[in-house]
């Protein structure tokens, strides 16, 4: 596989100028994600695998690579690395991606071809055995491949990387129980029992983590911000979704809610991360691949 010229575009660029690259991200991220949750990995794993995707693109070119292996290669190393932190530990992770790849791009192959479509929960070792494991040994051989030039991609740091999610949930707790912006987001809310606050939390963290992941779909957020505006811009979001009064202030303001609840971050950041995400948003509800 040949290595991007120094005079190609960033990646972000390319999805933010050409709809064709933003559909091929968004499928290949879309990949990540099916391999992840049939998997059962977590959030952080589907997350970090998103990056890995666009580090690799970063360094090799985006239209001479096969994107299923890059996904599958991107998902296998993040489970290696998230499996310190996280109980996701499996002593047969390259056998159990090869064989749910296979299996999907072999069902999704023959329902092309045939009439009726053949469901996807076709077995796997039905079709290993039909040509004795070569094209399963094929796929096992090329995800070792990618793997190892995602590791080239990466230099070799496999220290994990920061994830928006930690900040979400503080994030989320002081905006809506910090004494100091109570009086923005929860006026008249005072008797509440303690038990619906605590659903609106849980409501509020997990539609904050669930679009912070959208924004990682593509490089457009992620290679531009770190996680902490990343995740602003997510409880943001999810403020919206949720009419809540904070969301429909003014961010960009000297007493905004951003500036009293992260007084070292730099708001014009923030407000220009709101503004990509905005466009990620719109990039997701119009595409093939979401």
């Amino acid at each position: 596989m040949n290595e991007r010229s120094g005079s190609q575009p960033e990646l972000w660029q390319l999805a933010k100028n050409s709809s064709g690259y933003r559909e091929l991200l968004l499928g290949t991220s879309k990949l990540a994600t099916v391999l992840c949750t049939n998997l059962h990995l977590s959030p952080g794993t589907t997350l970090t695998s998103y990056h890995y995707i666009y580090r690799f693109w970063s360094k090799f070119d985006i239209l001479e690579t096969d994107r299923k292996f890059i996904a599958a290669a991107a998902v296998l190393l993040s489970w290696k690395v998230r499996e310190d932190i996280e109980p996701t530990r499996s002593s047969r992770k390259l056998s159990e991606l090869s064989r749910f790849l296979y299996r999907i791009t072999k069902a999704n192959s023959l329902s092309q071809l045939s009439n009726p479509p053949i469901p996807l929960e076709l077995s796997s070792s039905f079709w290993i055995y039909k040509d004795s494991g070569k094209e399963y040994t094929h796929y096992m051989e090329q995800i070792k491949t990618y793997e190892f030039a995602l590791l080239r991609a990466i230099n070799f740091d496999l220290v994990p990387i920061e994830l928006p999610f930690s900040h979400i949930e503080r994030l989320t707790r002081i905006l809506l129980y910090s004494p100091r912006i109570n009086e923005h987001i929860e006026e008249g809310e005072e008797g509440e029992e303690e038990e619906k606050e605590y659903e609106s939390l849980k409501m509020f963290r997990l539609l904050a983590s669930s679009i912070s992941l959208d924004f990682y779909r593509l490089p457009n957020v992620c290679m531009q911000y770190n996680a902490l505006e990343v995740s602003l811009c997510s409880v943001w979001y999810a403020g919206i979704f949720l009419s809540m009064s904070f969301a429909y202030e003014d961010a960009s303001g000297f007493n905004s809610w951003i500036s009293k609840i992260c007084p070292e971050i730099n708001t014009e950041r923030v407000v220009q991360c709101m503004d990509e995400c905005s466009k990620v948003l719109l990039w997701l509800i119009n595409s093939d691949s979401a």
